[in-house]
């Protein structure tokens, strides 16, 4: 078997040595290193046994670290070290006695980084390393800023630690206020010397200060989301940091002058603002700053200030020319609508229900001024008519947020004066006798005409009403600023020859207008003339007797002649004022003409043909003289009468010459005479049955024979009867008158 046996012994090796383990190995070993003296190295040598390369040898810790010799020559080769042999005979490794090895060495720490402070914001996390080196170690320890220790290996919300070898890393996690301070690291190690019998010790402490920082913030609020124009608003600055910031600025704009704190301490300004306007819009900025590890740490706040305003809605309208009170068409006329609010207003701008002008506030159009908070449209009427007689309407809205809208609107009403106007015509003025004829009257004015009338303006200058709006509710169509009338003349005639007037009223501005168009109605008609009595014309004999010639024409007639056979030619002129021929108008229509002619028959004055004339020109500009003639022949009528010389009872001498004179006188001439002697025919004359005799005279009115005897002889003596025969009247019946005388022979 194998006998051990142990003991104690304190080595001090000052200077190179070498020792075996024996089978009575020395257990214990110092090698003091700490004064700097031991400098050589320490050699470990295992003998005995047979030693097999790949497993026998020197063993630290259960460990091999290598083959015998073994050096050590630093604390860290301190520990338990074994001798391993191979024993042949048992064919099995074993191992010698152990010996503990201590190499004591100063407590020394290094901690990375080495910036003794480190300035830590809130939230943030750090990593530091300690590494130790010493032996033996009566004490490790890291501790946090409020001394207490960390564990390691530790993995938590605030910290995490771990180990490798000699190096312990640390990272301090979500750092805030509370873990500010200094975190350490403290190493001591404590031997005794075997020669003296007393403790040595060492310690060494690495720290790093932890610093709380926050980099200074600003936060610029307002008291209200809504400011509006003539209201108070407040600003407030809160600045928060660590170290603490500076008193804060508050500046509004570009400007570089500061506004005047309210009640301001080293973390708060306030700024009250009343009964702003448009111009305390704009930006206001708060700063501030503090100072970390020397370096200026700057912050700032920024807020948009909008001072609002509801929409307001004006509407001015350029005033009338010349001091008016009213507008007349023609008239120029600008309406303006101006619109004030903040944010800036959309409007929309209509005649009546017609949009004329829509604007969106964010769109841009040139016929619409813009600023910051209004917008201006001008609308503008170069001349006025009846159609702008409206109701102009702006309406505008805007929106302090987002549905909240407000609206506003004004009108204007624009009343359009014109002073009534009267239009006329006919479908032709110059129509023929008997066709029809329109005429067409059209009255305008604002205010709406109140009536039309129709009248017709005579030769004379006298004005006879036809028609009226008032009267006859078929006479005019009424619309908005208009009457249109129409009256119809459907046949014609030369009673409606002549002037039309048409006439209306209306109201300007409380003032009574009238107008009045004519329009001449022509009746195109040539000429005609024509007797009253037609062809032929029987007067009683010494009557008197008066010729009528009509003549009627479009236009009326100027000159009318008449031909009589026995005062020449008879002239009627309209120009003239000396007439041999007296013509006047009929019913006081000066179209139709009555020409007359007085006759006295006696002595068949007058009796013959008569020719009547009449003249006149279309009345269409451009047109020929017309004419147109009628005849008429006047016959004087008067019963036959006999004349039979010598008459009654008439004593003749034998061989007495004698001279007997048969005649009848008529009107109309006689057509029959005839001489008998006692019942015998001495002549006849009878025309109507072409029995015709030279020996008869025939004259206008009288017709003859005379019967000359140069010696009256028994055979002449007897009774003579002188026969004449005419016609009378229309009918010309016969008229018979007969005459004898009784003629003896003495």
């Amino acid at each position: 078997g194998t006998a051990t046996a142990q003991t104690t012994t304190f080595i001090q090796v000052k200077e190179s040595a070498s020792f075996k383990f024996t089978t009575v190995p020395l257990p214990y070993i110092w090698y003091d290193t700490s004064d700097g003296s031991g400098t050589n190295p320490l050699t470990i040598s295992c003998a005995g046994g047979s030693f097999i390369n790949d497993v026998s040898g020197v063993y630290k810790d259960g460990k091999k670290v290598g083959g015998t010799p073994y050096t050590v020559s630093s604390s860290e080769d301190s520990g338990v070290y074994q001798c391993a042999v191979y024993d042949a005979t048992d064919k099995g490794l074993w191992f010698q006695q152990t010996v503990r090895v201590d190499i004591p060495e100063k407590a020394k720490v290094e901690m990375t980084p080495t910036t003794a402070t480190q300035y830590l914001e809130d939230g943030s996390s750090y990593t530091f390393t300690c590494t130790f080196t010493g032996y033996p170690v009566t004490k490790l320890e890291i501790t946090d800023a409020k001394s207490l220790p960390i564990t390691c290996p530790r993995s938590d919300a605030d910290i995490v630690c771990s180990v490798s070898g000699k190096v312990y890393t640390v990272r301090v996690l979500a750092f805030d206020k509370s873990k500010e301070g200094s975190y350490n690291c403290n190493m001591e190690t404590e031997f005794l010397n075997p020669d003296t019998n007393i403790s040595s010790s060492s310690n060494d402490v690495k720290s790093i200060q932890f610093q709380y920082v926050k980099p200074s913030t600003t936060v610029l609020s307002v008291n209200k989301d809504i400011i509006q124009k003539g209201s108070s608003f407040t600003l407030t600055c809160d600045v928060e940091g660590y170290p603490e910031p500076e008193t804060p600025i508050l500046r509004r704009g570009s400007t570089s002058s500061t506004l005047s704190c309210n009640g301001v301490n080293i973390k708060t300004c306030t700024v009250g603002f009343s009964s702003v306007d448009y111009s305390y819009s704009g930006q206001y900025t708060c700063s501030t700053k503090n100072t970390i590890n020397s370096q200026d740490k700057p912050s700032s706040a920024t807020l948009q200030i909008t001072v609002y305003s509801h929409t307001d809605v004006t509407m001015t309208t350029t005033p009338p020319p010349g001091g008016r009170a009213y507008y007349l068409t023609g008239d120029p006329l600008t309406i303006t609508c101006s619109v004030e609010g903040a944010p800036r207003s959309s409007f929309t701008f209509t005649k009546d229900s017609s949009v004329i002008k829509s604007y969106k506030n964010d769109s841009s159009d040139s016929d619409v001024a813009t600023s910051d908070h209004s917008v201006v449209y001008k609308y503008t009427i170069s001349k006025l008519d009846f159609n702008d007689n409206a109701e102009f309407t702006c309406s505008s809205a805007n929106s302090f947020k987002s549905g909240n809208a407000n609206t506003d609107s004004e009108k204007v009403v624009i009343k359009v004066y014109e002073a009534v106007s009267v239009t006329m015509s006919v479908s032709s003025p110059y129509r023929s006798l008997g066709s029809e004829v329109i005429i067409s009257c059209t009255a305008t004015g604002s205010d709406t005409p109140s009536s039309v009338t129709l009248s017709k303006v005579r030769a004379d200058g006298s004005v006879t009403t036809l028609t009226s709006s008032g009267s006859d509710n078929s006479f005019c169509t009424r619309s908005d600023y208009k009457l249109d009338c129409s009256y119809t003349i459907s046949s014609i005639g030369y009673v409606d020859d002549g002037s039309y007037e048409c006439s209306a009223k209306n109201s300007v501005y409380g003032t009574e207008k009238v107008d009045k168009k004519s329009q001449v109605v022509k009746v195109s008609s040539p000429v005609s003339a024509s007797f009253a009595d037609l062809g032929e014309k029987e007067v009683s004999y010494g009557s008197i007797y008066q010729i009528t010639c009509k003549v009627e024409g479009g236009k009326a007639p100027h000159k009318v002649t008449l031909v009589t056979p026995t005062s020449g030619t008879l002239i009627w002129q309209s120009a003239s004022s000396s007439n041999s021929l007296q013509c006047n108008t009929v019913d006081n229509v000066e179209n139709k003409l009555n020409c007359m002619w007085s006759i006295n028959t006696n002595q068949y004055q007058g009796e013959g043909k008569y020719t009547c004339t009449g003249h006149n020109y279309l009345p269409k500009p451009g047109t020929t003289k017309k004419s147109s003639s009628s005849d008429l022949t006047l016959v004087i009528t008067k019963d036959v009468t006999v004349d039979f010389t010598p008459s009654s009872i008439m004593e003749i001498d034998h061989g007495q010459s004698v001279s007997l004179r048969c005649s009848a006188e008529g009107g109309r001439t006689p057509h029959f005479l005839s001489l008998k002697h006692e019942g015998v025919s001495l002549v006849e004359y009878d025309k109507e049955n072409n029995k015709i005799s030279s020996k008869v005279t025939v004259k206008s009115h009288n017709i003859s024979y005379v019967k000359s005897i140069s010696s009256f002889v028994y055979s002449d003596d007897g009774e003579y009867v002188c026969t004449g025969k005419n016609r009378v009247g229309q009918k010309k019946e016969k008229s018979t008158d007969c005459d004898s005388a009784l003629i003896p022979l003495l």
